[in-house]
């Protein structure tokens, strides 16, 4: 095990001279970086590894990540020795996500959290193939599903392959109730995105169809839903508290999802005025990416 680690670290000598040309650390940091590797890869190369042996060793290089862009930001510019070297950073955190992935396949949050660090750093293609790994592995996880969804409609801006994940996600996790509740809130932010596209060329619903179709969208995930559901009364009320988290403007999408709660539902009026602020408090704790 010592020969592995040593073998490692040696192969990094010239890291260290990189990290010395580019002047972002003094010999002293360089020094206690390349201790704190050493200290970590002993760590996971024991016969049982925990989870958090990884994530330790992770949180650590996205630290240095950290530092990095905090002393370039202070400095007014970076060269590109800098700029290389925080790529080494980033290189080295996803192979650790990797390795730590190999051994943990079924980490679920470990896969999203590798998720988001490629997103927060721009690196889209190989997010791709990282949901799409994490989906192959963990098929049967509604939250993983709903990430995917809501990256493509947020950052790839391609509402029909959201929905394609929805409907993958639904058939796949036929109990899970959340995707159902982020479909919805999927299909209302695009109403919503589209009728204020209306607002601005100043247009009306009925000059752009596809604002019609984004509300008939809306409408059926709901139907749907409540029919797959019939006597969950919290799980349909909580519709009536996305759309009203979502914006004042979405008043008329309430009323209609409360007219079709009341024709499913006896008595809904009651459960209305008790779960409302229930509802609203809990999506506001729980956002949704």
């Amino acid at each position: 095990m010592a020969e592995a680690v040593n073998f490692l670290i040696e192969n990094e000598v010239s890291e260290a001279q990189f990290y010395e040309r580019a002047a972002v650390f003094t010999t002293h940091e360089i020094q206690d970086i390349f201790k704190r590797r050493s200290r970590f890869e002993y760590l996971l190369r024991r016969r049982r590894v925990d989870a958090s042996c990884y994530t330790n060793y992770i949180k650590f290089e996205q630290n240095l990540i950290e530092l990095l862009r905090i002393r370039e930001a202070h400095r007014g510019h970076g060269s590109a020795l800098v700029h290389a070297v925080c790529h080494s950073f980033i290189s080295k955190v996803v192979v650790l996500y990797r390795r730590a992935l190999r051994e943990t396949k079924g980490n679920v949050g470990l896969w999203l959290r590798f998720a988001t660090f490629c997103y927060q750093h721009g690196n889209r293609r190989l997010l791709s193939r990282v949901i799409t790994q994490a989906l192959q592995m963990n098929p049967s996880c509604a939250g993983l599903w709903a990430f995917a969804a809501f990256w493509e409609y947020t950052s790839q801006g391609d509402v029909s392959a959201a929905r394609r994940f929805f409907l993958r996600g639904l058939r796949n996790c036929s109990h899970g109730k959340v995707l159902w509740h982020e479909y919805f809130r999927l299909e209302v932010s695009h109403a919503m995105s589209l009728a204020a596209r209306c607002k601005l060329l100043g247009l009306t619903i009925l000059d752009l169809p596809r604002a019609e179709q984004a509300n008939g969208a809306a409408e059926r995930v709901l139907n749907v839903a409540s029919l797959r559901h019939p006597d969950d009364v919290v799980f349909q009320l909580y519709f009536v508290a996305i759309a009203l988290g979502m914006s004042e403007s979405t008043s008329n999408v309430v009323n209609r999802v409360e007219e079709i709660i009341a024709s499913r539902i006896p008595d809904t009026g009651k459960w209305r005025t008790f779960h409302r602020e229930k509802c609203l408090s809990r999506v506001n704790m729980n956002a949704s990416f």
